[in-house]
Order: C-alpha cells, then structure tokens, then sequence
C-alpha cells in the first residue's frame, strides 16, 4: 500500500516540529544547532512532499546555514546567509507580511552563528517571537501553535540555561 504524498509530509513535518520543541531543552550551543539543522532537513523534506520547492530551498538553506555554525561563528559567513535570505527573499516575495519573516530568518541567522548560548538562544527567541507575529497576523492556526510552542519550549531552555549559568 502506497503512503499518499500529503499523509508523508505531515509525519515528516511531526517529526521536524519534535526536533524543534527539543532543540532548546538541549544544553549548548552543539547540540541546539545539530537539532535545528535536523528540523530544517525534516521540514524540507515536509514541503518536498507538497511540491513546495521553494520553501523546500529555503529550508535547505537553513539548515546548511545550522550545519556550517557548528563549524564557524565567523560574523563575515553570517553575512553571507543572511544575504542568501535577503536575495532570495526579494526574488520570491509577494506580499508585505513577508518581510516580518525575513526579519524573524535574519534573527536565526545572527542566533545560528552567535559564540555564546545565551546570545543564540535570545536571537532565536526574537526570531520565533516575530513569525508568532507573523503567523497571527496571517491568521493560520496551525503555524500560531506551532510557534507558540517553539517560543515556550525556548523559554523553558533559557530559564534552564540561565539556571546552570548561575550555579
């Protein structure tokens, strides 16, 4: 029995949506952005199966971008992602709205390529806070849940890191 195409691409986008809640109860900045960079892959997959390329790409582009932070917090590389973004964006966008989530993607950027967990996981959290944003402003449930629980998981991950940091 065949898998219909839709059935696969929301058990991949559960399985990237269980990577994204983990990723911020993980403790430092490796295992965050080796879970992100998992998250990117599965969500990429997830818009394969819809025919959505395009967003497949982006997230293909994220989640290199994870992959090579975990080598480099080199801010000129950072650069270079965020210019990837800025240009692909401006290639594709076709509403206002989206440029609330370029912002949220350049946030990731600077959080994926910060030195110090702390300062990832606020540039992340302002990232995810501004697709909230964008999510409401767009009205679709589902991606308002989903950020809403992307922001509570990271900011039972800061309290945690910020407990650790104290002791």
């Amino acid at each position: 029995m065949a898998i219909d195409a839709y059935l696969l691409s929301q058990i991949f986008a559960a399985v990237a949506f269980g990577f994204g809640i983990v990723a911020f109860q993980c403790t430092g900045r490796r295992p965050i952005l080796v879970c992100k960079a998992t998250q990117m892959i599965f969500y990429g997959v997830h818009f394969v199966a819809l025919g959505r390329h395009g967003a497949a790409a982006l997230m293909a582009v994220n989640a290199a971008r994870d992959l090579t932070a975990l080598r480099t917090t080199r801010r000129s590389v950072a650069v270079i992602f965020i210019l990837l973004a800025v240009v692909g964006f401006l290639a594709t966008v076709t509403h206002p709205l989206g440029y609330l989530g370029l912002v949220a993607v350049i946030f990731g950027s600077i959080g994926s390529f910060a030195a110090r967990e702390g300062v990832m996981r606020l540039m992340y959290m302002t990232g995810c806070s501004l697709w909230l944003a964008h999510n409401i402003l767009l009205g679709s449930p589902v991606a308002i849940l989903m950020e809403a629980c992307f922001l509570a998981s990271q900011i039972v991950g800061l309290w945690r890191f910020q407990r650790r940091t104290a002791k």
